[in-house]
């Protein structure tokens, strides 16, 4: 555990993609244009990991 003075997060990311992704989050406060980028991303992961769901849910009700 992190121990930091009341007031200050902590944020800890432990792969380098997505911290980058969490820089960029953070930096898309100020820039409109990555903000649209970021939230692109972010739906396209989310569309993959629902996609992938239903697959593996497909296999265990073939298997």
């Amino acid at each position: 555990s992190a121990m930091t003075p009341k007031g200050v997060p902590v944020m800890l990311v432990t792969r380098p993609e997505n911290a980058a992704l969490a820089a960029a989050r953070i930096l898309a406060f100020a820039d409109r244009s990555l903000y649209k980028s970021v939230e692109k991303y972010r739906l396209r992961k989310r569309d993959e990991t629902l996609r992938a769901d239903e697959s593996l849910k497909r296999g265990k009700q073939n298997g």
